[in-house]
């Protein structure tokens, strides 16, 4: 492990531009994928991405490559663990999360404003999702809109939130976030923190036992479940004294220490750290704010 230093990453939005919020087709992410998987042959990178497992091998489909593992990879934000391709951690499916996703997914289908969404395949080909987005996840479901006019949109937020909010109440299991802005919602199961979590199984399994207090963590994430992350390892370092640099990409999250203008930014940073140069020098040169937090 160069420096002693692991790191840990988003993908969408981080690495490779977004699917679908990126505007960009398959042909143009394939730089910033094919950058990405060289990480894979290091000890020390892992992922962790809102992505299923089916997900993430779709990879290899749109890029027409073999599957391939970096040494740590979380799934459905760190609900499944993998070290080396080996599963670790399994979480079982949450029976009421998938029973309320089926209340929305009739609910929608059954609306008279609304044709059929969920078409992801073409929307990763073309770079654009203009109907509805809805995947179900063992500990969390999404719900999206990204139609092109906003009644639709307003219309598919009303009919999905007052599902939602009848049954995140008294005794669920459950409970919501809303992300306005990516015109969002999440059911998360109570309990769950996304992107959290992880580290016994990474520490177990690829950080040297003899020197885990110098070791250093860079964990890059480009929206508010990768602030979990960077919260989620920053209280854990405080505890075990090792030092832990959370980059926000492309624009400013909490508990991040400084920002990285864009993808192929962190590409190069991630490429830098890996190959043994000191965080601190590499950060000077490439991170955007001020305030960085040595």
């Amino acid at each position: 492990m160069p420096n002693n230093v692991f790191v840990i990453s988003d993908i969408d939005g981080t690495l490779v531009p977004h699917p679908f919020l990126s505007g960009k087709s398959v042909s143009e992410r394939r730089i910033s994928f094919e950058r990405m998987l060289d990480f894979f042959r290091y000890e020390n990178f892992g992922l962790m991405t809102g992505r299923r497992e089916a997900g993430f091998e779709r990879f290899s489909k749109e890029y027409d490559v073999p599957i391939a593992y970096p040494a740590f990879l979380g799934v459905e934000f760190g609900a499944h663990l993998a070290v080396r391709g080996q599963w670790m951690v399994r979480s079982e499916q949450n029976e009421e999360l998938a029973q309320l996703l089926s209340t929305v997914e009739h609910a929608i289908a059954s609306h008279p404003h609304f044709e059929s969404g969920n078409e992801v395949e073409n929307a990763f080909r073309k770079g654009t999702l203009d109907t509805y987005y809805i995947e179900l996840k063992a500990r969390i479901a999404q719900i999206e809109s990204h139609f092109p006019n906003a009644e639709s949109n307003r219309i598919f937020q009303e009919t999905v939130e007052e599902i939602v909010n009848s049954e995140c109440i008294g005794a669920s299991t459950l409970a919501f976030q809303s992300f306005a802005s990516q015109r969002r919602l999440d059911v998360v199961e109570r309990g769950f923190v996304p992107k959290s979590g992880f580290w016994p199984t990474l520490s177990a399994h690829l950080l040297p036992r003899h020197s885990i207090n110098r070791t250093t963590v860079v964990a890059l994430g480009d929206e508010l479940y990768d602030s979990y992350m960077f919260r989620y390892l920053k209280t854990l370092g405080e505890g075990s004294k090792f030092s832990v640099y959370a980059l926000a990409v492309s624009r400013p999250l909490p508990f991040a220490d400084a920002v990285l203008k864009d993808t192929e930014t962190a590409l190069t940073v991630v490429g830098e750290l890996l190959s043994g140069k000191p965080p601190q020098g590499v950060l000077e040169r490439y991170a955007e704010s001020e305030n960085i937090r040595m």
